[in-house]
């Protein structure tokens, strides 16, 4: 039951995937996962499958696709498309325009992942822990296989699992997916992703040194007219922000409102006075939508539109 509709999930095999234009992939990864077991099963039946795992993003004969910045990479050839990671879509939204503008040379990225990432296990669990918090921090449960520690009025910097070289797996996923869909493996990424007591929501500060220089606000414009962003700073530039309470910047909480929960919200873009070349700014977005459903729903859209697939 889903908003008083009532919908019945049937069990998966061949003819589910029978006189279909589009399949999408959600859920499991690895060898148990969907598009794993039955994603070239599903291309033979005449699918284009739309993955949101993350079994195939770096697979280099798939096209890994956010379709505000590398739609060319789906093609009337594209039978299986990927879908990025959440943190990765919101990056490459920011970093994709001022690339074009100005050259990117390398970025240093803070991540601020809300709970919802992980699951809806950790979304309750964190919901749990929190009447338990007000009571006593040394006194919170938590779920062990969700979370190292309890997350209530807390901060994790530690996302998957950790690699040899001290990253973790979400971080090196920033990296090497950013590149793919930018198309330039030269641009360094230095991540530090960290799980933060939010519901939904996901936040970045973004370090950004260019080839070329870059104003703040020339930087705004670009950002300003990029598709599926909002700047934030450019809906208060009139604002004198002598109040310190006066707000000119997102927050997660802004993402639950309609007209942004489907955008890409950025603000205190400023330059870097360390840097001759340097930008620092500060993005939200909410990672079940554009992080994640809407993307692979605007890719559907886009075959269509391309007239890959007819609606």
């Amino acid at each position: 039951m889903l908003d008083g509709e009532k919908f019945y999930v049937k069990k998966t095999d061949e003819s589910c995937f029978k006189d279909r234009d589009i399949i999408f992939f959600a859920g499991k990864e690895g060898a148990r996962g969907a598009s794993v077991q039955w994603g070239e099963i599903a291309q033979e039946a005449g699918a284009v499958c739309i993955d949101n795992g993350s079994d195939f993003r770096l697979d280099p004969t798939i096209p890994l696709v956010v379709p505000e910045v590398n739609p060319e990479a789906v093609t009337s050839k594209s039978r299986f498309i990927a879908s990025p990671n959440c943190s990765t879509i919101q990056l490459v939204m920011v970093l994709h325009p001022l690339h074009k503008a100005a050259r990117i040379r390398r970025v240093v990225v803070s991540t601020y992942q809300s709970v919802s990432g992980w699951g809806v296990r950790a979304y309750e669990d964190l919901l749990n822990q929190i009447p338990q918090a007000l009571k006593s921090l040394n006194k919170v449960s938590f779920d062990p296989t969700v979370f190292s520690c309890s997350m209530a009025f807390n901060c994790l910097p530690h996302i998957d699992k950790f690699t040899p070289d001290g990253y973790t797996k979400e971080e090196m996923k920033m990296v090497l997916e950013t590149q793919k869909i930018i198309g330039d493996e030269s641009i360094n990424i230095s991540p530090t992703a960290v799980r933060v007591p939010v519901l939904v929501g996901h936040g970045e500060s973004i370090n950004i040194e260019t080839e070329n220089k870059l104003s703040a606000s020339q930087a705004q414009e670009v950002l300003s007219a990029a598709p599926g962003i909002l700047v934030m700073d450019e809906l208060n530039k009139d604002n004198p922000r002598h109040d310190l309470l006066e707000r000119t910047y997102p927050v997660p909480l802004d993402i639950r409102k309609p007209e942004y929960q489907d955008l890409v919200l950025v603000g205190r873009i400023r330059e870097d006075s360390t840097l001759k070349n340097g930008l620092n700014l500060w993005c939200v977005a909410d990672n079940l939508r554009k992080g994640a459903a809407l993307n692979v729903v605007q890719v559907g859209e886009l075959l269509i539109k391309k007239g890959i697939i007819h609606s």
